[in-house]
């Protein structure tokens, strides 16, 4: 039973990596503005390294099963439950930094004041 939750738990992560590379390519990527051209590739470059580790990870994690060595499969598991719970830390905290923007939109082009989009953990801010 635990081989088939490792299997299940490497093809969620190699479905979970796929999406991830599919959405920054297609919203996130796609509708930012970088400068220079050889930065944005290096951003895309980063971004996608993240999915082709998950998908390697997910590989690992299917083929976790069929190692014969038992500290070998150990080490798969416990390697990945790290680089997984790494994955959701760094989530909650990149939420930790509040986001600014410039109100220039909302004044028909001319600069306007910074305005705190959001305060640590997501909660709305005020005015800067």
């Amino acid at each position: 039973m635990r081989d088939v939750l490792l299997q299940c738990a490497g093809l969620a992560a190699i479905a979970v990596a796929l999406i991830h590379g599919v959405l920054g390519e297609t919203k996130v990527l796609a509708r930012a503005t970088i400068q220079p051209e050889r930065l944005r590739t290096l951003i895309r470059l980063v971004w996608q390294a993240g999915t082709v580790a998950w998908i390697g990870g997910g590989v690992l994690l299917i083929a976790a099963p069929i190692v014969a060595s038992a500290p070998a499969r150990h080490w798969i598991v416990v390697t990945f439950a790290c680089v997984f719970a790494f994955g959701a830390l760094a989530q909650r905290c990149g939420h930790e930094r509040p986001a600014f923007r410039l109100d220039r939109a909302e004044r028909g082009g001319r600069a306007g004041r910074r305005r705190l989009l959001a305060g640590p953990c997501g909660k709305p801010g005020g005015e800067e």
